[in-house]
């Protein structure tokens, strides 16, 4: 990459004769490059959503009156800080 008057970063031209399968194997790089990045994606995702899954899993064994309770005291404190802004 080269940086031009504006600051932006562009492309290096590469020079030399490209074949069909040089093409193709670019085309591979950029493919498995995409294909990593979304594994990746969705890795972080289920990261992110594995405890919370295992919470709901959890709170179906919570007695009613207990989790009702719970979710009293989560939105006066929920309300509170939004108060406080």
């Amino acid at each position: 990459m080269t940086e031009s008057a504006n600051g932006v970063a562009t492309p290096t031209p590469i020079t030399g004769v490209f074949t069909v399968e040089s093409v193709v194997e670019l085309l591979n790089t950029v493919d498995a490059a995409d294909v990593r990045t979304t594994i990746g994606d969705l890795e972080q995702t289920l990261a992110i959503l594995k405890p919370a899954a295992d919470a709901r899993d959890a709170l179906a064994y919570v007695d009613p009156v207990l989790l009702r309770a719970a979710l009293r005291i989560r939105r006066r404190r929920s309300v509170q800080c939004d108060g406080a802004s």
